[in-house]
């Protein structure tokens, strides 16, 4: 059904089209798909053909109206007016500002070797982040290049030096900042733990070092779920849906974004790869 609905996206889809073509009731397939993806038919639908849109919107190509028409809308104001709610901008604003920002990638199956639940899915996004300063602790760490591997031992030491260092002060979310070196061999790295410098007062800031995040375009796969199952998730977004993807990475630093931990061995984060459009 996944596929279906990426190879008809400019074509009308109703719930009970796709229904029929899942061999499933209505019922049964609103079920099982907000079970795997978190999502409703219809919104992800309607996001999908949406994020479409905005690709076209900033492709400059064509009339409003005739994007409005591409993507199954009967008007230029519904075309707006849906746009609008997604992006929060309308579909000029959004052109005039011409960067990719809330792009749903469509829904991807991931295969997970180690879960004895199956397979997985996991939703990508384009985004646009401004400037922004970082404020922690840096760890050497040998990163998933490298020919031995320790991330999964040397980031939990610099959160640990974080939190002693800031007293184990809460923050409203936590950013793990990959920083590379070309000049030293590959897959060595360092890793900055730490919080955006406006939530830090002094004196506290007197005792972390300071990194600054350059403006650019992201790649965003959010997880949430086990631990241990993260650098699984970061795989499959680096090694598969990547070179699969119409885009590439770019130099530049990669970035986790968490939120508070609020159960035991689970946590809620965001992994930001700098990409660009393979065709730009």
């Amino acid at each position: 059904m996944l596929d279906y609905v990426d190879q008809h996206i400019s074509q009308p889809i109703s719930l009970e089209l796709l229904a029929e073509k899942s061999c499933w009731s209505r019922w049964q397939l609103q079920r099982v798909f907000q079970a795997y993806t978190g999502k409703k038919v219809a919104k992800y639908v309607r996001e999908q053909k949406l994020s479409h849109a905005a690709e076209l919107v900033l492709g400059k190509q064509q009339r409003m109206l005739d994007i409005a028409s591409a993507c199954g809308f009967g008007s230029e104001i519904a075309f707006s007016r849906a746009f609008k709610k997604q992006f929060g901008l309308s579909p000029k604003q959004y052109q005039l500002r011409g960067t990719r920002t809330g792009i749903c990638q469509r829904v991807v199956r991931a295969p997970q070797p180690s879960s004895s639940q199956g397979d997985v899915f996991y939703q990508v996004k384009i985004e646009h982040s401004n400037r922004f300063d970082v404020v922690g602790v840096s760890q050497p760490v040998q990163g998933l290049m490298s020919t031995n591997p320790d991330y999964l031992q040397t980031v939990p030491l610099a959160w640990q030096h974080f939190q002693k260092l800031t007293h184990e002060q809460p923050f409203e979310r936590y950013v793990g900042v990959f920083q590379f070196d070309s000049d030293i061999l590959e897959g060595s790295l360092s890793y900055f733990a730490g919080t955006d410098a406006a939530n830090v007062t002094h004196p506290l800031t007197e005792t972390l070092d300071l990194v600054s995040i350059d403006e650019g375009q992201y790649a965003v796969l959010k997880y949430e779920g086990e631990i241990e199952r993260f650098s699984e998730a970061v795989s499959w977004f680096i090694f598969h849906w990547l070179p699969h993807s119409s885009y590439i990475a770019l130099d530049g630093s990669e970035i986790e974004v968490y939120q508070p931990q609020t159960e035991q061995g689970f946590i809620s984060v965001e992994y930001w790869l700098p990409v660009a459009p393979k065709d730009a």
